[in-house]
């Protein structure tokens, strides 16, 4: 088999549907990686529509039944960014400055995700506190 048709078969198959779901948590979490997008962009994938449309497909693992599978779940925030045409064009005119921007707006979407976990964790520790108040007042 000539490696023309050993790329044509590879490109052809379809994953099972588990495998295929776990190849994309994956690989959506490796957009994390700064130095990944870099290379993604000196590729030309943010400039192949075929690629855009993936990205854009990716946007099911925000979903509830698939959202737990990410275990970096600022990864869709990160392709949520790279969906953007203005960053998508300084990646290829400026890579140095979007580089930058990349890693200011991955520090500061972490940020806001702990600060939602804390104030998540605070209202279920007051829930739990009146709770216990509730059950001492009934005693």
């Amino acid at each position: 088999m000539s490696s023309a048709s050993a790329s044509h078969a590879i490109s052809t198959h379809t994953p099972p549907p588990h495998v295929r779901l776990l190849n994309d948590a994956e690989f959506a979490q490796c957009l994390l990686n700064v130095d990944y997008v870099m290379w993604l962009a000196s590729e030309g994938y943010f400039e192949d529509e075929a690629f855009l449309n993936y990205l854009k497909y990716l946007e099911y693992l925000r979903e509830a039944p698939y959202f737990h599978l990410l275990v970096y779940p600022s990864s869709m925030d990160m392709i949520r960014i790279l969906r953007c045409p203005s960053v998508r064009q300084q990646l290829l005119k400026e890579p140095a400055a979007a580089r930058a921007v990349l890693q200011e707006q991955l520090w500061c979407s972490w940020g806001l995700r702990k600060e939602e976990e804390l104030k998540e964790g605070d209202e279920q520790v007051d829930e739990e506190m009146l709770k216990s108040e509730i059950i001492d007042s009934e005693k």
